[in-house]
C-alpha cells in the first residue's frame, strides 16, 4: 500500500489546537521548576548537570513529538529517552569525579553534546513510528522509516528549536532593557527579580516551549524556512567543491608534509568535513520531485563525494599520527570518533556512485543506517567501556609503563587535573608499578605533582623557568615596560602563573602599554608591586602583587580602574601614587582613591 505521507506532505497537516498552547506552557513551567530545584537546591554537581539536561530534553522531545489526539505515546517515549540519557550521563559524571572545584576539564559540555546527538537522531525515528501507527493501513508497517519523513522531522525539529531559542533570547533582551530603565528611575526590584534563578529557569523554559508550539502551529513557515536554508546551502556547494579541490592540489604539490606537523590540522579538517557533508545533503534533500537540485548541482555533488573522501582520509591519517605520537586524550578520541563517522559517510557517498542514476537514493538510505550507528556510538561513549576519560588514562599509563614516553617529560598533571578519578587511579598505579620507566624519575615527578593544587601550578620541567626568564627580559626592556622609577629593583622570583601572558602583550604592536612601580601597602616586610596596563579600546587595569605570607611566591589581585579616572595614567606615570591608611591600605593614584578592601588578595 502506498504511503499517505507522499500525498499529504508535512506543510498540509492540521494545526495544533489553541488550547494546547497552555499545555506546552505547563510543560515548560514544570521543566523550569525542575531545573531550578536540581541546579539550586542540590549540592552535588553531578545531579546539577546530567539530570537537568535530561529533564530539559524530555520536555523538548514531548513538545516536538506530541499529537493532541494521542498524547500518551509521546509522553512515554519522551520519558524513556530522558531516563536513558539521564542514567547514562549521571553515571558517566559519577565515574569522572566528585566536583568542579578540582579539575579544570569538566565533561558536562560533552555529555550535553552526546545528549543532543542521541535526541536529534532518535526523535525523528520516534515521530515517524508514531505517525505510521496512527495512519490507517500502515499499522503493520510502523517499523518502516521512509527517508522523506525522517528528513522532514530532523530538519523541522532543528529549525523549530533554533527559532524557539531565538525567541527566548529576545525575551531576555527585552527584560534586561526594561530592567535597566527601571534602575534609572530608582526601581531596582525588577532587575533583582529577573536575576533570580527561580525566575530565570521557568521564564526561559516557558519561552522555549511556547516557541516550539508556535513553530509547530505555523509549520508552513518552518517548511518554507527549511527550503530557504537548503537553497542557500546549495549555493555554497560549488564553492566548497572548488576550495576542496584547490586544497587537495596544494597537498599533492608539497603541502602534505607541512600539514602533518600542524597540531590543529585534524580538528580543522573534521569541522570542514562536517560542513561538507551538510552541504552535500543540501543537494540530496529528501528525494521528492519538488526538491530536484538540477543538473549543475547534481554534477557538483557527484564531484564532491570523492573530494570529501580524500579530505576525510587525510583527517583520519592526521588523527592516527597524533595518537601515535602522544597517545589518547579525550579530545583526540572525540575527533577520532567524529572522523571515523565522517569516513563512513564519505565512503557511502563515494560507493553509491556505482549505482549511477540511483546514487542519490542509495546515499539517502546510507544516511539512515549511519545515523543509527552514530546514536549507538554516542550512547556507547557514555558507558564504562567507551568512556574517553578511562580509555585515555589507561593508554597514557601503557605509554609510560611500556617505555613509549619519557618519564621526565611525561605529563603527570594531565592525569591529575584532566582525567578525574580515572587519572587519579592511574597515578596510584604508576606510584606502585611504573613498568620500565625509571622509578627515581617517576618518584621525583610525582612528588612535584603532589605540591600542585591546580593545573596552572603544574608545569613541565623547565617551563616555569622559561616563563620567569621571559618576564625578566620584558621587564628589563624600557621600550616595552616603563619602570617607575627607572632604576626600580625587582626580585628575581617576581612572577605568577599568568603574568607571563600579560607581559607578552606589553609594548607589542596592537598590544598594550605597561608601567610597573613599587609601594609599601602592608605591614609585612618588603614592598608590593603595582602593574598598570592599558590599550586603545580598554580602560586602564591594575594588578597588585603581594608576597605570600609563607614566602612561597607572589599573590596577585586584579583591580579595574574607573573610566571616570581620566588622569589615572598620567598620575601613575608621574609617580603620584601613595597608600591610604589603615591596613590593608587603600591605594591613591593622583586624586583617585581605589578601595582595595573590595579586592581581596588572590591565591
Amino acid at each position: 500500500m502506498s504511503d499517505p505521507y507522499e500525498t499529504r506532505p508535512y506543510e498540509t497537516r492540521e494545526d495544533l489546537p489553541r488550547s494546547w498552547a497552555g499545555v506546552f506552557v505547563a510543560v515548560g513551567l514544570v521543566c523550569g521548576l525542575g531545573a531550578f530545584v536540581l541546579t539550586e537546591e542540590i549540592d552535588a554537581w553531578v545531579w546539577q548537570s546530567a539530570p537537568t539536561f535530561a529533564l530539559l530534553i524530555t520536555g523538548l522531545a514531548f513538545c516536538l513529538s506530541v499529537n493532541p489526539q494521542r498524547w500518551l505515546p509521546a509522553a512515554l517515549g519522551s520519558l524513556a529517552l530522558g531516563l536513558l540519557l539521564g542514567v547514562l550521563g549521571t553515571t558517566f559524571l559519577e565515574r569522572f569525579g566528585p566536583g568542579a572545584d578540582r579539575w579544570p576539564e569538566m565533561p558536562t559540555a560533552r555529555v550535553l553534546t552526546l545528549y543532543l546527538i542521541v535526541a536529534q537522531i532518535a526523535l525523528p525515528f520516534f515521530q515517524t513510528w508514531q505517525e505510521r501507527g496512527q495512519e490507517r493501513g500502515l499499522e503493520e508497517n510502523r517499523f518502516s522509516f521512509p527517508y522523506q519523513r525522517l528528513f522532514a522531522h530532523a530538519w523541522n525539529n532543528t529549525l523549530i528549536v533554533a527559532l524557539s531559542l531565538a525567541f527566548a533570547v529576545l525575551l531576555w533582551i527585552l527584560l534586561w532593557l526594561f530592567a535597566a530603565l527601571f534602575d534609572l528611575v530608582g526601581i531596582d526590584w525588577f532587575s533583582d527579580l529577573i536575576g533570580e534563578p527561580a525566575f530565570f529557569w521557568p521564564a526561559t523554559t516557558i519561552a522555549v516551549a511556547f516557541g516550539v508550539y508556535a513553530g509547530r502551529d505555523y509549520h508552513r513557515v518552518v517548511v518554507a524556512l527549511r527550503r530557504i536554508v537548503f537553497s542557500l546551502f546549495s549555493v555554497l556547494t560549488p564553492l566548497f567543491l572548488l576550495l576542496s579541490l584547490g586544497f587537495l592540489l596544494a597537498l599533492a604539490t608539497g603541502g602534505f608534509e607541512q600539514m602533518t606537523t600542524v597540531v590543529s590540522a585534524a580538528t580543522t579538517l573534521v569541522a570542514l568535513l562536517v560542513l561538507g557533508v551538510v552541504l552535500l545533503n543540501a543537494v540530496l534533500r529528501d528525494g521528492s520531485a519538488a526538491t530536484d537540485p538540477g543538473r549543475v548541482l547534481n554534477v557538483c555533488a557527484v564531484a564532491l563525494a570523492p573530494a570529501l573522501a580524500l579530505l576525510c582520509g587525510f583527517a583520519v591519517y592526521a588523527v592516527i599520527l597524533r595518537i601515535g605520537q602522544y597517545g589518547l586524550t579525550p579530545d583526540r578520541i572525540w575527533i577520532a570518533v567524529t572522523a571515523g563517522v565522517l569516513m563512513l559517510y564519505t565512503l557511502a557517498y563515494l560507493l553509491s556512485l556505482v549505482a549511477r542514476e540511483r546514487w542519490m537514493a542509495v546515499s539517502r538510505q546510507a544516511n539512515i543506517w549511519i545515523a543509527v550507528l552514530v546514536a549507538l556510538v554516542a550512547i556507547g561513549l557514555q558507558t564504562p567501556w567507551g568512556d574517553p576519560y578511562r580509555l585515555s588514562a589507561e593508554n597514557q599509563y601503557q605509554r609510560l609503563a611500556g617505555g613509549a614516553a619519557d618519564p621526565a617529560r611525561f605529563d603527570y598533571g594531565f592525569l591529575k587535573f584532566n582525567l578525574g578519578n580515572h587519572g587519579e587511579a592511574v597515578l596510584e598505579r604508576i606510584a606502585e608499578d611504573a613498568g620500565v620507566a625509571d622509578r627515581a624519575v617517576v618518584a621525583e615527578q610525582l612528588a612535584e605533582l603532589a605540591k600542585a593544587e591546580t593545573r596552572w601550578q603544574w608545569r613541565q620541567p623547565g617551563e616555569q623557568e622559561v616563563r620567569r626568564l621571559s618576564v625578566r627580559e620584558t621587564l628589563s626592556d624600557p621600550e616595552r615596560v616603563t619602570l617607575i622609577p627607572p632604576d626600580l629593583a625587582i626580585p628575581d622570583d617576581f612572577n605568577t602563573d599568568w603574568l607571563h601572558g600579560v607581559m607578552e602583550r606589553c609594548g607589542r604592536l596592537g598590544g598594550q602599554e605597561c608601567m610597573l612601580t613599587a609601594i609599601d601597602l602592608t605591614e609585612s616586610e618588603g614592598v608590593e608591586y603595582v602593574l598598570a596596563t592599558r590599550s586603545d579600546d580598554v580602560s586602564p587595569i591594575m594588578h597588585l602583587f603581594e608576597r605570600r605570607k609563607d614566602g612561597s611566591g607572589w599573590a596577585s589581585t586584579f583591580i579595574p580602574v574607573s573610566a571616570e579616572a581620566t588622569t589615572f595614567w598620567s598620575d601613575f606615570a608621574s609617580g603620584r601614587i601613595d597608600a591610604v591608611t589603615p591596613a590593608h591600605r587603600d591605594l591613591k593614584v593622583g586624586d583617585e582613591v581605589i578601595p582595595l578592601r573590595r579586592h581581596p588578595p588572590g591565591p
